[in-house]
């Protein structure tokens, strides 16, 4: 019997198979699948889109093979290929343990970004604010980057066979804690994302499977951010199936395995996520979470802290204490219910 073969034991991914009915297996190193038993491979978190997309070539199997993942992995190789096709990126440079605190700030001002070339969702990225904090943060092989000061936005899109089936424009309303979907946006900047969007995926000969695409528009205009090839997280993937009615688990397993594959047109919800992270330091007081859960608009709401409790501080955006998700019909009761529950919820860190 074939199966789907999921890199990465994501938890959503396990679940979803289970729910499609779809037999499956979860690859480890040790296991190396023969070609006949697996149909398709799913890279279900960052650090398995590599060894996904080996094991389909060793396999040879339909999907993204391993120069596209690598460009996808690796942000300088990513950002330098995009800048050759014309598109705006913010000024980048690899570091050497020799490279010159002082041309870097010349270079790129404050604040500035120091990140690893595969890092996601932030995880070791170092803000760098001034220079008394740069020269002892310099890593050889680390990637700095211009601050880009701008709104950000993401862009979920489903491909198949070189076509984009699918996209949805994510607004980061408050960056790193809440995401509000679908984007309120006007017709040109919309278009100017779509466009976007579009050239990076054609760029990178990205031909099958989920992106997750990341710019900001700035006072200069619209800037790449990054792209993924692999299923978002910040529950981005419960608030598409909130938002627009449709399983993405469940579509991006269809992609994989070759079948004919319908998208809603239009969202049937304004949805929005709620990551809780109050900062580092012990909880002496939560309050507001009794009245929050009876909002008729919060559709799934976990705390995983209570009084007493020391909290480590944030690694990356991946990191959290807790979520609320919000289904409303509308924006404006979207950033009402938001408003309410900024006013409710107290969680008091010392």
């Amino acid at each position: 019997m074939k199966r789907l073969l999921l890199v990465g034991a994501r938890k959503e991914a396990v679940k979803a198979a289970q729910k499609a009915t779809y037999p499956f297996l979860i690859w480890n190193e040790t296991f190396i699948p023969k070609r006949n038993s697996i149909s398709a491979i799913i890279a279900t978190k960052e650090n398995s889109v590599i060894p996904a997309a080996k094991l389909r070539k060793k396999l040879n199997l339909p999907g993204i093979y391993p120069r596209t993942a690598l460009l996808c992995r690796d942000k300088f190789l990513m950002k330098r290929l995009l800048q050759k096709q014309k598109i705006h990126v913010t000024p980048f440079s690899i570091l050497s343990k020799k490279t010159p605190a002082l041309w870097l700030e010349k270079t790129f001002g404050f604040p500035m970004v120091l990140k690893k070339r595969d890092s996601s969702g932030s995880r070791g990225q170092k803000i760098i604010r001034d220079r008394s904090r740069l020269q002892k943060s310099i890593q050889a092989g680390f990637l700095a980057e211009k601050w880009i000061q701008g709104k950000e936005y993401s862009v979920e899109s489903f491909i198949q066979n070189k076509k984009i089936l699918f996209r949805n424009i994510t607004e980061y309303y408050l960056p790193t804690h809440i995401n509000i979907m679908p984007a309120a946006l006007s017709k040109t900047v919309r278009k100017k994302i779509d466009l976007l969007n579009a050239k990076v995926i054609r760029a990178l000969k990205i031909h099958q499977g989920i992106t997750h695409l990341e710019c900001f528009m700035t006072q200069k205009g619209l800037v790449f951010g990054e792209i993924a090839i692999r299923p978002p997280g910040g529950y981005l993937m419960h608030l598409l199936k909130m938002t627009y009615g449709f399983d993405p688990w469940k579509a991006l397993f269809d992609i994989e395995l070759g079948k004919k594959v319908t998208f809603p047109k239009k969202n049937k919800k304004t949805t929005g996520s709620w990551v809780i992270h109050p900062g580092s330091g012990m909880v002496s007081r939560v309050r507001g979470l009794k009245t929050i859960k009876s909002l008729p608009q919060v559709r799934k709401i976990s705390l995983r802290l209570k009084e007493g409790d020391t909290l480590k501080k944030r690694g990356s955006v991946g990191e959290s204490y807790g979520k609320i998700l919000l289904s409303t019909q509308t924006r404006k009761e979207l950033l009402e219910t938001i408003s309410k529950i900024q006013n409710l919820l107290k969680i008091t860190v010392s």
